[in-house]
């Protein structure tokens, strides 16, 4: 279903939020269709891994979080390893073939939207051999987490899904398209008041209409997987330019 005209304007914030990350100095690379959108200041992040700050991404360390915001990251791993690899602006985390690896994100200040429209995603690569089943790329929460929860996955075969639960309600969006063809794509997720919104590329992707409420929960973010331990539903290809931001709505 797609979400109503009277939020109109709200969609136009989130779309001009989308693309300003886009467009940024921190996440640039190939023109997409949100080129006329203002660059943001690193500080407009509520965190960014870019991972471009010459981190070894060996087990243990830190990733730095570019929005100076300290929401720095902790590689973790069980049988795998993070390395660095060309991104899609300098630097990026590829994620083991085999193996378990994750960057996790300590909880803290600004990281729970609570009722604000906000943005979430990055860039990413991947190839259809390693996107036969599903995988997790951003997330804080888990199924039923006491104060909700926010994710990015792929389903099987590389489909961009948007999972956001709040104390209203659960919405889970659908991307119309996959993205695991071995190109890079930024793929992210915008909850606005009145819906949730997949976009690939700058473009909306896919949207659900409905209500999800507060969302505040003491768990860390995750980055390429939900855990270190069995199950954990491992990414295996490169991201680069991972985020969240708070987007102003209209009154």
């Amino acid at each position: 279903m797609r979400i109503s005209q009277r939020s109109s304007t709200c969609s136009a914030l989130i779309a001009a939020a989308v693309g300003a990350v886009l467009c940024a100095p921190l996440a640039a690379g190939p023109a997409d269709a949100a080129t006329t959108t203002p660059k943001l200041r690193a500080s407009a992040f509520q965190f960014m891994l870019t991972f471009d700050h010459r981190e070894s991404l060996k087990t243990g360390t830190r990733v730095v979080d570019a929005s100076g915001h300290g929401h720095a990251g902790v590689v973790m791993t069980h049988g795998g390893r993070i390395t660095a690899k060309p991104g899609v602006s300098r630097r990026a985390a590829q994620f083991p073939p085999k193996g378990r690896a994750i960057v996790q994100i300590a909880n803290g200040k600004g990281l729970n939207p609570r009722h604000r429209s906000f943005v979430f995603g990055g860039a990413l690569r991947v190839g259809a051999k390693h996107a036969v089943r599903g995988s997790n790329i951003v997330q804080k929460g888990f199924y039923n987490q006491a104060g909700g929860q926010y994710k990015l996955q792929l389903a099987a075969g590389g489909v961009p899904v948007c999972v956001v639960f709040g104390d209203a309600g659960r919405i889970k969006t659908v991307a119309n398209r996959g993205v695991a063809n071995g190109h890079w794509h930024r793929v992210s997720c915008a909850r606005t008041p009145t819906g949730v919104v997949v976009w690939i590329d700058g473009r909306r992707a896919g949207s659900t209409a409905g209500l999800t409420g507060r969302i505040a929960n003491d768990a860390p973010i995750n980055i390429g997987g939900k855990k270190v331990t069995a199950g954990n539903k491992q990414f295996r290809g490169r991201v680069d330019n991972v985020y969240m931001r708070f987007v102003p709505t209209s009154r």
